[in-house]
C-alpha cells in the first residue's frame, strides 16, 4: 500500500513540473529577453587608429571599397567604423548591402554630419535571412577619404586582402536562446516520463484500448500509414518550432501545443508498433526505418547529400517522361542549385508557389540510366499535374526513393536465411539512411544489391527446385542492377552456389535463361557504353585537365605495370582503409563535410561483430562455398577501386583518389556473412537492446545534422 502510495505521488510530483516546465517555455518564448553586446569585426575590442592597424584604404571620387562581412540581421542593431576625413570635409558616403545579388539595404550618409565615427542603424528584421553579405563603400565629392582596414589572408585566393574594421552593437539573444532550448528538451523528456508511467499505471484500460485501435487498423491495413501521418506531424511542427526559435526568435503557443500533443501521440503509437512487432525483424525494420527516413529527409535540407544537385536534375528531366541521356534539364527558376538552404528556406519553399513555366537551364544533368530515377520522379510529375511548391515535390520525391529501400529491406530481413541481425544492423547504417532519404541512386542501388544477394542465398537454402518463376526475377534484378552500376554485377556469380538446382533446369527454363540474360546485356550494354549524353564528362573537364585523368593512358599504364598497380592498391587500402569502414558506416555524412563523432562509429561496429554470433543459424554454408563468397567480395573491391583509379585518378599515381566507403555497401555484407555462424555470444532480450541503441545512436547523429545544418548548408 505505500509503495502504490509512493508512485502515486512521485507520478503527480512528474506531471506538474511537466506541466509547470510547458508553462514556463510558452511563457519565456513570448518573452523578448535581450542583453547588450559590443564586438569589433576583423579586429580588437580597441577603437583603431593609424599607427595600429596595418594599411588604411583612401577613396576618391566615385571610388569604391567591397568586402564580404558575415552577421545576423537579428542581433545587431548598429554598425559603426571610424574615418579620418582628411581633406573630404563635405561629400556623400555610400553604404550598401547586398545579400547574394540582391540589394539588401543602403545608406546615403553626408560627412558634414559625422567626425570621426560612422552610425550606421540596420533596419530591423521580422525574420532571418542570412548571415553573409557584401558591404560596398563609395564615395563621391573633393579630396580623399581614409577608412582604417586590417590585412588578412583570403583562405579561398591566397590572396592578401584589407577588411573595413567595424563594431557592433545590439543585442545577444544567447542565453534566451538556451533557456529556450533547455525548456523544449525538458518537455520532451518529461512528457515521454509522463506517457510511460501513466501506461504502467492504467495497464489493463491501456491494453483494452490499444488492442481495439490495433485491431481496427490491421483491418483497413493502416498501421504503417498512421505512423508516416504522425512521423509528418511530429516533423513538420518541430520545424514550425525550429524556424521560431531559431530564425524568427518567437514561438507561438500553438506551434509548441501542437509539437507536444503529436509528438506524444507518435510516442505512444510507435511503441506500441514495437511492441506488435518485437519479434519480427522485418517489421521491426519498417517500424524503424519510417520514422528514421523522414526525420533524415527534413534534417539534411536540400541539395546536401553526394551529389544531389545533379540528381535533382535529373530526377526533373525524368519526370517530364524524358527518358534520353542529357546534360542540360531545364527547371523552374524556384530551384536554385548554388542557394544555401537551411531550416527556415526549406519551410519557406514547402509553402511558396511554384511557376513551373518560368524555368532556366542547368548543364550539371546525371548521366546514370532512368531506371534509378522513375520511381522518385512520380513525384515532381504529380507536384507539376497539380501545381503544388516545387519543394514538396523534392521532398515526395525522396520518401518515394527512401520506400523502395524500406520494400527492399523489409524482404531482405524476411526471407534471409542466414545473419538477420547482421543485416538489420547494416540496413540502419546511418550512411544506408541518408542515401535512403535523398535523390542518389545509390538507394536502389544498395536495395537491388541486397535483395539479389538474399534472393540468391535463399534459393540456396531451399529445398525446393529453381522455378521459372524465381528465373524471371533473378534475371530482373540482373537486368536493374546492371543498370545502376555494372561494377556489380559480379554479385550474381552467387548462382554458382545453385549448380546442383542450376543442372536441372528443363530446357525450357534454360531457353528462358539464356534468353533472358542475353536481353538484359543487350539493354545495359546500350544504355551504359552506346547511348552518351552530349557533352558529357564537360562538368569536370577542368578537374580532369588540372589532375591530369587519361582513362586510354591508365589502362596503358596498368597492363604495362600490373605489380606497380597492385602496390597503388596496397597504399590506397593502407591510407584510407579506415576511412573506407567509417565513411561507409556514417562518417562523413553530407558531401564528406559533416563528421560523426568516432565513438559512435565504434558502436556501430561492435553491433555489427556481436550480431554475428547472437543466433544459431540453421543454414550453413560450406568452406569452398564461402572461399568462393570471398574471391567475389575481393573481385568487386578491386574492380571498385580500379574504377575510380581509371575515371578519377592521374596517370601512374601511387594513391587512388575519390574513392568513398559508401562504394562498398552493396557488397561489404557479403564478407560479414561468412563469419555467421554458430552462437558464441548469449545475449537476453538482444533484439530489445538493439533497436534501443540504434535509435539512440540515430538521434544524437540527427542533432549533430540539425546543428550542421541549421543556418547554412555545406
Amino acid at each position: 500500500m505505500k509503495s502504490n502510495k509512493k508512485k502515486n505521488y512521485i507520478n503527480k510530483i512528474v506531471c506538474a513540473v511537466f506541466c509547470i516546465l510547458t508553462v514556463a517555455l510558452v511563457v519565456l518564448s513570448q518573452k523578448s529577453s535581450t542583453y547588450p553586446t559590443a564586438s569589433w569585426f576583423n579586429g580588437n575590442f580597441e577603437e583603431p587608429d593609424k599607427s595600429e592597424v596595418n594599411e588604411f584604404y583612401t577613396l576618391k571620387n566615385n571610388k569604391k571599397f567591397k568586402q564580404q562581412i558575415t552577421f545576423s540581421t537579428l542581433d545587431v542593431d548598429t554598425l559603426e567604423f571610424k574615418i579620418d576625413k582628411g581633406n573630404a570635409q563635405a561629400g556623400i558616403l555610400t553604404v550598401e548591402f547586398y545579400n547574394g545579388k540582391n540589394l539588401f539595404t543602403s545608406y546615403e550618409l553626408n560627412l558634414d554630419d559625422y567626425n570621426d565615427v560612422v552610425s550606421i542603424a540596420m533596419p530591423d528584421q521580422a525574420t532571418y535571412v542570412d548571415t553573409s553579405y557584401t558591404m560596398k563603400l563609395s564615395y563621391q565629392g573633393e579630396g580623399t577619404l581614409d577608412i582604417f582596414t586590417r590585412e588578412r589572408v583570403d583562405d579561398t585566393t591566397g590572396k592578401t586582402v584589407n577588411d573595413l574594421i567595424m563594431r557592433s552593437t545590439g543585442t545577444d539573444r544567447s542565453l534566451h536562446n538556451n533557456l529556450l532550448i533547455l525548456l523544449f528538451f525538458g518537455v520532451v523528456i518529461l512528457g515521454i516520463v509522463v506517457l510511460y508511467v501513466n501506461t504502467i499505471r492504467n495497464k489493463k484500460i491501456y491494453n483494452s484500448v490499444q488492442e481495439k485501435i490495433n485491431q481496427y487498423l490491421k483491418r483497413w491495413k493502416l498501421l504503417y500509414i498512421v505512423e508516416v501521418i504522425l512521423a509528418f506531424l511530429v516533423i513538420l511542427s518541430l520545424l514550425n518550432v525550429i524556424v521560431g526559435l531559431l530564425y524568427i526568435k518567437h514561438i507561438s503557443i500553438i506551434s509548441i501545443s501542437l509539437f507536444i500533443i503529436c509528438f506524444m501521440l507518435f510516442a505512444w503509437y510507435f511503441m506500441n508498433l514495437l511492441v506488435m512487432n518485437k519479434g519480427n525483424l522485418a517489421k521491426l525494420f519498417v517500424v524503424i526505418a519510417i520514422p528514421l527516413v523522414i526525420a533524415y529527409t527534413f534534417a539534411l535540407v536540400p541539395n546536401s547529400a553526394p551529389d544531389e544537385i545533379q540528381h535533382f536534375l535529373k530526377t526533373y528531366l525524368v519526370s517530364g517522361f524524358d527518358y534520353s541521356k542529357q546534360n542540360v534539364t531545364y527547371v523552374p527558376k524556384a530551384y536554385d542549385s548554388s542557394i544555401y538552404y537551411n531550416y527556415h528556406t526549406l519551410q519557406s519553399y514547402l509553402t511558396t508557389a511554384t511557376d513551373y513555366s518560368s524555368v532556366v537551364s542547368s548543364d550539371a544533368t546525371a548521366t546514370y540510366s532512368v531506371v534509378n530515377y522513375i520511381i522518385p520522379s512520380i513525384s515532381f510529375t504529380i507536384s507539376r499535374l497539380l501545381n503544388l511548391p516545387l519543394m514538396i515535390g523534392y521532398i515526395g520525391a525522396r520518401l518515394l526513393n527512401a520506400s523502395i529501400y524500406i520494400a527492399g529491406g523489409y524482404y531482405v530481413l524476411k526471407k534471409a536465411p542466414l545473419g538477420k541481425m547482421v543485416f538489420f544492423v547494416y540496413l540502419l547504417f546511418p550512411m544506408c539512411i541518408q542515401q535512403a532519404a535523398s535523390l542518389s541512386p545509390d538507394c536502389l542501388l544498395n536495395t537491388v544489391s541486397l535483395v539479389s544477394i538474399v534472393f540468391l542465398l535463399q534459393l540456396k537454402s531451399s529445398d525446393q527446385p529453381i522455378t521459372t518463376r524465381d528465373i524471371i526475377i533473378a534475371c530482373i534484378l540482373f537486368a536493374i542492377l546492371g543498370l545502376t552500376k555494372y561494377v556489380y554485377l559480379p554479385i550474381f556469380g552467387l548462382v554458382f552456389l545453385l549448380f546442383d538446382k542450376i543442372k536441372k533446369l528443363t530446357w525450357k527454363q534454360w531457353l528462358l535463361l539464356i534468353g533472358l540474360i542475353f536481353v538484359a546485356l543487350v539493354i545495359i550494354g546500350y544504355f551504359t557504353f552506346i547511348e552518351k549524353a552530349p557533352g558529357v564528362g564537360s562538368t569536370f573537364a577542368t578537374y580532369y585537365e588540372e589532375v591530369g585523368v587519361d582513362s586510354t593512358a591508365q589502362w596503358r599504364w596498368i597492363f604495362s605495370s600490373p605489380m606497380k598497380f597492385l602496390e597503388t592498391l596496397g597504399n590506397t587500402l593502407n591510407t584510407q582503409g579506415t576511412y573506407f569502414l567509417f565513411s561507409m558506416i556514417a562518417s562523413p555524412l553530407s558531401w564528406l563535410t559533416l563528421p560523426i563523432n568516432d565513438f559512435i562509429i565504434f558502436v556501430f561496429i561492435g553491433l555489427l561483430l556481436v550480431s554475428m554470433f547472437v543466433k544459431e543459424e540453421k543454414f550453413k554454408l560450406k568452406k569452398l562455398e564461402k572461399a568462393w563468397i570471398f574471391i567475389l567480395f575481393i573481385a568487386m573491391f578491386i574492380l571498385v577501386i580500379l574504377g575510380m583509379y581509371v575515371s578519377w585518378t592521374s596517370v601512374g599515381a601511387d594513391l587512388v583518389l575519390g574513392v568513398q566507403g559508401r562504394y562498398f555497401i552493396p557488397i561489404f555484407i557479403l564478407l560479414l556473412l561468412l563469419f555467421v555462424g554458430k552462437r558464441k555470444i548469449l545475449i537476453e532480450n538482444y533484439v530489445k537492446n538493439y533497436v534501443i541503441i540504434l535509435l539512440v545512436l540515430h538521434s544524437i547523429i540527427l542533432i549533430n545534422i540539425f546543428e550542421f545544418m541549421k543556418y547554412v548548408n555545406i
